[in-house]
């Protein structure tokens, strides 16, 4: 064989080889490291100061059986940042500054691995005769939760509750009376149970109050719980729901948003009980809100036996650790399979493109655009500036100035692209401004020669060419099939060096080869 044969080969068994060491002498699965949906939640905070002590106290989200949280950062600015652990198990992140003079900024961001939980229950579920001391805190009437008032009384007493002996029977029909007869509102104060019962009508937590208010009347132990809806985006709004404790377990159920013995996987849990999200120093000016981006975050954890077991998946822990997002290593190991896709297309296909490997480095910034709006700002940046060129070479500039000038004329196009995002709300805009601007400035370039040169009709099959190619990398970069590969075998690089030097020797017809010259080559088929 030559060299390149002996080349190809050893490096197709020695990846293979290393791939079946770790399945079947190691036993690992790649399922261990399949991508999930996630999320990264900023908490931005800022207060305006006058020279005296602030205090600033929020919950912090706890890892628990619905929720994973890794990567949690703080930037304190010129506050000391404690965390704290009350009765119930809440987290407290508590800021203290002393003094504080003007605007002060500070933060809280993690990543969260939420899933849905489905509760089975056992039927039926008998009443608890004798409440342990454990939960009686949760039988409490209080000031907004106020479980022995006449009016509660007289609903529990109209809803036939005392005469269902099965708490699962007893939840159920408390959840329907709550979910079907008190209609939504958006409230923005606190409402209480009885206020709730008197308007009918009531928003997350007047509805949550009710609910508990009826089942502590019955002496089912009930708790608020407090979090948010994870949803791209901004907001300040937190949402409360209520866990029930059915049996041996604590379960779930939202009376507005009708989700019964059911958690959502886009739930974010924060506190139990009937908290305040912030408590703070009055009199200050202060500002929050929360930032939530999705994200697909690895299956496994770092701290799990099977983690521990295969050494080899230490790189995702060394990234964890450096609080760096694993989006970054995924868009790392799958750059070489949009490249091989470009080889694929240049070598196989006879399509050419402007540069060799733009169409990689644009579909890598399709990742946050999509396709659609990606597709939108690269034509457009490209077909405007080099609409600017012709303007350009009547100034008789060198090639450096001008490229210089057409590199800020692409930063403003994007920074309106942007904007156009933001006040429009179309989420692909706002990232245009990822796109690489140094080499979008060189492709308006070597479009504005090639247009000179070759004339319109080759440049615009070539812009169509590259359109084509970016999309192919963009849907092969983006598979989970090929993203779950890599990062559970890296050592397939090994098959893409030895698909690359195939390639690299590939001396048959290409594609457009074949559509040029299909004519003579049909006719010399028929001829024989």
């Amino acid at each position: 064989m030559t060299a390149r044969k002996w080349t190809i080969f050893g490096l197709v068994v020695t990846a293979l080889a290393i791939m079946g060491y770790k399945v079947l002498i190691l036993g690992f699965s790649p399922a261990v490291v399949v991508p999930v949906k996630g999320y990264k939640v900023d908490l931005l905070m800022s207060v305006k100061g006058h020279g005296l002590p602030i205090n600033v106290r929020t919950y912090l989200p706890n890892s628990n059986r619905h929720q994973s949280i890794t990567q949690e950062v703080q930037v304190n600015g010129v506050f000391a940042q404690t965390v704290e652990q009350d009765e119930r198990g809440n987290r407290l992140g508590v800021w203290h500054g002393d003094p504080v003079d003007g605007f002060q900024e500070f933060s809280y961001s993690f990543f969260v691995s939420p899933r849905e939980i489905k509760y089975n229950l056992p039927e039926p579920i008998p009443r608890i005769q004798n409440i342990p001391d454990s939960l009686s805190y949760w039988l409490n009437s209080t000031e907004l939760v106020q479980t022995n008032d006449s009016s509660i009384i007289a609903q529990s007493q109209l809803l036939g509750l005392d005469s269902l002996s099965d708490m699962r029977l007893v939840v159920r029909r408390v959840y329907d009376y709550v979910q079907n007869q008190i209609r939504p509102a958006k409230f923005s104060g606190e409402t209480s149970a009885l206020t709730t019962l008197q308007l009918g009508e009531a928003s997350c937590n007047g509805k949550s109050r009710l609910v508990v208010a009826l089942l502590r009347h019955e002496k089912i132990p009930s708790r608020l719980v407090g979090g948010m809806i994870l949803e791209e985006g901004e907001k300040r709004v937190v949402h409360q729901w209520v866990e029930v404790f059915l049996g041996t377990e604590w379960v779930s159920l939202d009376a507005l948003n009708a989700h019964l013995f059911t958690l959502p996987a886009n739930y974010l849990e924060l506190y139990r009980d009937d908290e305040t999200l912030f408590r703070r120093t009055s009199n200050i000016h202060f500002k929050y809100s929360w930032q939530t981006t999705s994200v697909l975050v690895p299956r496994g954890n770092g701290d799990d036996a099977s983690w521990k077991r295969h050494k080899f998946l230490a790189l995702w822990a060394l990234f964890q650790e450096a609080g760096i997002s694993m989006d970054v290593l995924r868009v790392l190991l799958m750059i070489p399979f949009g490249a091989l896709i470009t080889v694929l297309f240049r070598n196989m296909g006879g399509i050419t493109t402007f540069g060799t490997f733009l169409p990689v480095l644009i579909a890598t910034a399709y990742r946050d655009t999509g396709v659609l709006w990606g597709h939108a700002s690269f034509m457009l940046i490209i077909l405007s500036g080099a609409a600017m060129r012709p303007l350009l070479n009547r100034l008789k500039l060198l090639h450096t100035p001008r490229l210089t000038i057409i590199l800020v004329l692409v930063v403003l196009e994007m920074l309106g692209l942007t904007l156009l995002g933001i006040y429009s709300k179309q989420s692909g805009l706002t990232h245009a401004s990822l796109f690489p601007i140094a080499i979008m400035a060189i492709t308006i370039e070597r479009f504005s020669v090639t247009m000179e040169e070759k004339g319109f009709q080759s440049t615009f099959w070539i812009f169509v060419n590259t359109l084509v190619v970016v999309t192919f990398c963009y849907l092969g970069m983006l598979s989970v099939f090929l993203q779950t590969m890599v990062l559970a075998f890296p050592e397939v690089m090994l098959l893409v060096i030895a698909t690359a030097v195939y390639l690299g020797g590939w001396t048959g017809l290409r594609v457009m080869e074949l559509w040029r010259f299909r004519r003579m080559i049909f006719a010399r088929e028929g001829a024989v």
